[in-house]
């Protein structure tokens, strides 16, 4: 669950410091703020409650569970997908980067380049212009 989800859940939410805030604990009656939020490496969100409530307690108390707290990591299948795109880009891209070269070299030679080979730089250069992007 994001972290603004979280603190919508929380009453009297204040700022302690850079992504840090302060809050009354939902697991006891709480007065006075007295769980600490945060955010952790890995976008982790941090509990801690100074009077001693358990983690598990706390997100119970709202409704979630403590693996809430921590960002979804991809599926297995999903990150192979992604993986084998992001690497038939990369090929594309090393084929557009040689075409580039080859055609400098050419063109660095003195040499013209067939309307056919400049639609084929031309291509490359846009599929490396929107990889950029």
């Amino acid at each position: 669950m994001p972290l603004v989800g979280i603190l919508n859940l929380l009453k009297k939410v204040r700022p302690s410091g850079r992504n840090r805030w302060m809050a009354c604990c939902p697991a006891h009656e709480d007065n006075s703020p007295s769980l600490s939020i945060a955010v952790g490496g890995n976008e982790k969100i941090l509990l801690h409650c100074f009077a001693g409530c358990q983690l598990a307690d706390i997100t119970e108390a709202i409704g979630l569970s403590v693996s809430d707290l921590f960002p979804k990591i991809t599926n297995d299948l999903e990150f192979s997908n992604r993986f084998k795109h992001a690497s038939n880009l990369a090929n594309q891209a090393e084929l557009d980067a040689l075409t580039l070269i080859i055609a400098k070299n050419e063109l660095m030679a003195g040499r013209a380049l067939s309307a056919e080979d400049q639609k084929t730089v031309t291509q490359a250069i846009d599929r490396l212009g929107n990889a950029i992007l």
